[in-house]
């Protein structure tokens, strides 16, 4: 032991060896990987020096090996920044040894060990013999003069779809499950457009051709998805409509701050006036088409197996390529500008903005004080703390990024939820048009969770908050944190419909971005506190149907070829129709706008300076 006397006490890696904590509760016993003796375990210590120095200076900690129990402790006067330090030790040490080892010179004359299989095993490797030894028969082309007790067919219903693409190509590999389990014949007849069954009993025969006719009804489904956006526009008209006009402002307030290019869609008094027969010939018109496209989305994402989400999300619409004769700001009649919003040139950009950010805050807390024509309240606030999330903007080492979701439902501790979200896309989109007032957007999402990465679960495990409002994590060798936008959702009940709401702040903070992933200097611990940077705040209100992510939910992580538990009406998703969802969101709407121009002096925060509007017309 006298010979490495030296090489211990290069083990102290405190640049302040004086400094020592008598208290025993900021001590801390390190648990190491397995060294095969103290050498090793000096040589490992002496080679990361550098790199354990610096978990000690970002997290205010110091690392003491007691030569008398020859163990390693951590001295630290917080214990969320210990944990934090012991986690990274950890990180570096079990890294560092696994790729130390790894690169070590096999032995000579080193004899391969047969693999000794357990009972499990055994019996799932001799599953896949048996497996692939009926495949290769099945596979093998039949003598069509053989004939077969049980036989059916499958016809495709639809010319365009590609069953190569979507079956697995011409052996139709995606199919050898069915194949499998009922011992079945399976080919595919391209001229008449069917998939062929060929099979010992009628039991088989039945099962397999429903087993295929849902698997072709799960990837229709995708090829649908893949090829339809339905967007729509949609003007509401109500009695006051009858003497406005239509034009599109370019001097809207938001149309400048946030999106310069976009043109905003109100109203503005005219001399002319609308029937009360056409207007409501339009409205009826409306809602027709509005059951339309939502039957049609919710039948699209029917068989999709994944992530569904169904929201409501108030803003203002911002358009762009509207076709309104030779001039953009020229004034049209109402029938004009209803069709207009209906034809599929029509885009835009629906912004989740409520008001300006001090009137949002008042509207936060005046919410509850919201009464309807009987007095009774319509907004109730359930739960004291907003749900907190915290959208982690992720680039990897393949420079690829991705968004990783992390949700609290209590100001302190680790997440209880977290999840990494794919690019989720729509399959609906609604907007419904309230001129001079806010609107409201209906969207189905869909896409996908990657839980299983062992990158973002190391990412995930990092990340908590303590009682200040300080959220921590760790950029790891392999992640990378660009940007983090934290929701703070305040929950409501709206008490008519029964709806759940939110009123959301939205924060987001930059902390830059990096062409490649310094293994030696980018990972380290990183801290935001909520309400640090508000250049970017905004506010923003959501609702939905609870009965949405029930059904969602339930259907999300079932297997391929199950049918889902529901069925895909607008009764199942609007129980009293869609009339009342559409009387629920336009109520939502016009009492939350009224009462942010209540908060604002009774001055329209939604329409821009009358006296420029007037100059344009």
């Amino acid at each position: 032991m006298a010979k490495h006397k030296s090489s211990r006490d290069t083990l102290q890696v405190s640049r302040d060896t004086d400094t020592k904590f008598n208290d025993p509760s900021f001590r801390h016993e390190c648990v190491l990987p397995s060294f095969s003796d103290e050498s090793d375990f000096v040589r490992f210590f002496q080679r990361f020096t550098f790199a354990i120095r610096k978990i000690e200076r970002r997290t205010l900690s110091k690392f003491e090996y007691d030569q008398a129990s020859g163990k390693l402790f951590l001295n630290s006067e917080d214990t969320l920044r210990a944990r934090i330090a012991l986690d990274s030790l950890q990180l570096l040490l079990y890294a560092k040894k696994q790729n130390h080892s790894s690169k070590r010179a096999p032995k000579k004359f080193s004899e391969g060990k047969k693999k000794v299989y357990n009972l499990q095993e055994n019996l799932e490797v001799n599953k896949n013999k048996r497996e692939k030894a009926l495949l290769k028969k099945l596979y093998q082309e039949l003598d069509l003069s053989l004939a077969f007790p049980c036989e059916g067919s499958f016809l495709i219903p639809f010319d365009d779809f590609d069953v190569y693409e979507y079956f697995g190509g011409e052996s139709l590999v995606f199919l050898n499950a069915i194949r499998i389990r009922f011992r079945c014949y399976i080919d595919y007849s391209p001229n008449l457009s069917l998939i062929h069954i060929r099979c010992q009993n009628p039991s088989s025969l039945k099962q397999a051709l429903h087993h295929v006719k849902l698997f072709y009804f799960e990837q229709a489904s995708y090829h649908r998805l893949k090829r339809s956006h339905l967007n729509l526009h949609v003007l509401d008209l109500n009695h006051t409509c009858s003497n406005l006009k239509i034009f599109y402002d370019r001097e809207f307030v938001l149309s400048r701050k946030f999106l310069p290019n976009r043109i905003h869609l109100r109203g503005i008094p005219s001399l002319s006036s609308s029937s009360a027969e056409s207007l409501e010939k339009i409205r009826n018109d409306n809602v027709q088409t509005i059951k339309n496209y939502t039957l049609a989305s919710i039948f699209n994402v029917y068989l999709y197996i994944g992530v569904i989400f169904m929201r409501v999300k108030v803003g203002v619409p911002l358009f762009e390529r509207l076709k309104i004769g030779e001039n953009e700001t020229n004034t049209n009649s109402i029938q004009d500008a209803s069709k207009i919003l209906l034809e599929k040139q029509t885009k835009s950009s629906f912004l989740r903005y409520l008001a300006p950010n001090d009137v949002s805050e008042r509207i936060l807390s005046s919410l509850e004080s919201i009464k309807d024509i009987n007095g009774k309240q319509v907004f109730e606030a359930f739960g004291t703390d907003p749900l907190i999330v915290a959208h982690f903007t992720l680039t990897d080492i393949h420079n690829s990024k991705k968004i990783l979701t992390a949700v609290w439902d209590k100001p302190v501790g680790r997440p209880n939820i977290w999840y990494v979200e794919s690019s989720m896309k729509d399959t609906l989109s609604i907007v419904h048009c309230n001129l001079n007032s806010l609107s409201w957007n209906l969207s189905i999402k869909y896409g996908e969770h990657f839980n299983d990465s062992k990158a973002y679960g190391s990412f995930a495990s990092s990340i908590i908050m303590d009682n200040k409002d300080r959220i921590y994590f760790l950029n790891t060798a392999e992640v990378f944190v660009e940007t983090v936008a934290v929701k703070l959702k305040n929950k409501f009940y709206h008490v008519p419909s029964g709806y759940h709401f939110h009123l959301s702040r939205f924060e987001t903070h930059s902390l830059g971005k990096n062409t490649y992933i310094d293994s030696d200097t980018q990972p380290g611990i990183q801290v935001y506190r909520i309400g640090q940077d508000t250049s970017l705040l905004r506010y923003g209100l959501s609702f939905w149907d609870s009965n949405w992510d029930r059904i969602f939910a339930e259907n999300q992580q079932r297997s391929s070829g199950s049918p889902p538990t529901y069925k895909p009406t607008l009764q199942t998703f609007f129980p009293e129709g869609i009339e009342a969802f559409i009387f629920h969101s336009q109520s939502i709407v016009s009492q939350v706008a009224t009462l942010a121009n209540q908060l604002n002096d009774n001055h329209n925060i939604f329409e821009a300076d009358n006296s420029v509007s007037a100059s344009i017309v």
